[in-house]
């Protein structure tokens, strides 16, 4: 028997929040986004065909997708960095989070769901829809952004520490 949808944000909800976390950038965006994206799901709960979590996914991709080119269509990014609202302990996660924000949305996407939620090709490309040489070839695409975003925040770092 299937969850409910209310079972279901109960059971999933940290899990949820914690990959739109990693898509938004900002704890209040993300937030926003699991809320909009249960809000989309609800009235046709019981017909969902797949697998809930992963239809959720899917759903928060789209959402900040759709954000996102709206925005880009509106006026355009004079910052690109997110507003990082973590304790100054934890610099990993800060640079993690500047090097995400650097990226574009599909990037950001495919590290966030291949990494930082720890999904094999095939199950990205299920969420994804798109095939398995595509997600590998958006995979080693985004980690050469990341990489060069990386490269330059360190080059900023030494800079500002001269």
């Amino acid at each position: 028997m299937r969850q409910s949808a209310a079972e279901f944000a109960h059971d999933n909800l940290s899990s949820l929040f914690r990959f739109a976390l990693a898509l938004c950038g900002s704890a209040a965006d993300a937030e926003d986004l699991v809320s909009e994206a249960m809000t989309r799901a609800l009235p046709h709960w019981d017909q969902i065909e797949i697998s809930p979590k992963a239809y959720m996914r899917r759903t928060m991709i789209n959402i900040r997708l759709n954000e996102q080119r709206r925005r880009a269509s509106e006026r355009p990014s004079t910052d690109p960095s997110p507003s990082v609202d973590f304790e100054e302990t934890l610099i990993e996660r800060v640079r993690l989070a500047h090097m995400l924000a650097l990226l574009d949305p599909v990037d950001r996407t495919i590290l966030v769901l291949r990494f930082l939620e720890d999904m094999p090709t095939r199950s990205v490309a299920e969420v994804l829809m798109c095939s398995m040489p595509t997600v590998r070839r958006l995979t080693r695409r985004a980690l050469a952004t990341a990489r060069a975003a990386e490269r330059s925040l360190m080059t900023i770092d030494r800079k500002s520490a001269e």
